[in-house]
């Protein structure tokens, strides 16, 4: 498995995106919810083809950090967003309610990667099994 998408510019040369060291994948396919998890640094993640089928206005989703005894909410959260001048980071909202479709999110960890075990998404406040990392 390579951590590099290679695309080819307009001259024909090839650039590598590197997203970081990979965790692993969310795939609950009930939920709606997949993505590629990323280690970008001590402080941060990154999910990359985030995607999440819209609910029925009842669930309400969040990115959660986990030990044994402790779980705490990811602090913010950020879209990457591309542009013919280069990507930029767009803060988002923290609830998970909008469907997504093959989207970079940038998750910041609280306290650093080093403090947690497990990395999520709960819904209405409990976990969704199949979307712990």
């Amino acid at each position: 498995m390579s951590f590099y998408d290679d695309e080819k510019d307009s001259a024909g040369a090839h650039a590598k995106d590197y997203y970081g060291i990979r965790i692993g994948s969310f795939c609950d396919e009930a939920r709606g919810i997949q993505g590629d998890v990323w280690l970008v640094n001590k402080t941060a993640l990154q999910i990359t083809n985030w995607k999440l089928r819209s609910g029925d206005g009842r669930q309400v989703r969040n990115f959660y950090f986990s030990t044994e005894e402790t779980i705490a909410r990811a602090e913010r959260l950020f879209k990457v967003i591309s542009t013919p001048s280069g990507d930029y980071s767009k803060p988002i909202a923290m609830d998970l309610e909008d469907a997504s479709d093959s989207e970079t999110i940038v998750v910041l960890i609280p306290g650093g990667y080093n403090k947690w075990k497990f990395f999520g998404v709960i819904e209405n406040g409990e976990k969704v099994s199949d979307s712990w990392l």
